[in-house]
């Protein structure tokens, strides 16, 4: 009789136990499939280029004093920056 009901109890957990296997997979499966084509089903506003281009900024050493101001803004052009900035927020609401 003991034999029996270790057979029964060991039954029980096993079809338990393989059961919710299989169902969580069956559903994870459906989820990712499901998702994935979600994900791929929205078009992209960015595009993206096949080729890579690379702009070498040389050594500071390298430049001159002249090149240096070119390449990097300066507070001059911070608060101008800022002064646009802030000019378009403020009529950007005016309508």
């Amino acid at each position: 009789m003991i034999p029996l009901f270790y057979a029964g109890i060991i039954t029980f957990f096993t079809s338990f136990s393989i059961s919710n296997l299989i169902t969580r997979e069956y559903l994870r499966y459906n989820y990712d499939k499901k998702l994935k084509e979600e994900l791929y089903k929205k078009k992209s506003l960015v595009n993206f280029n096949k080729y890579i281009r690379v702009k070498e900024i040389p050594s500071i050493i390298d430049l001159s004093s002249n090149s240096v101001s070119e390449l990097w803004y300066n507070k001059d052009d911070y608060e101008l920056f800022k002064k646009e900035h802030i000019l378009i927020n403020k009529f950007k609401y005016i309508k």
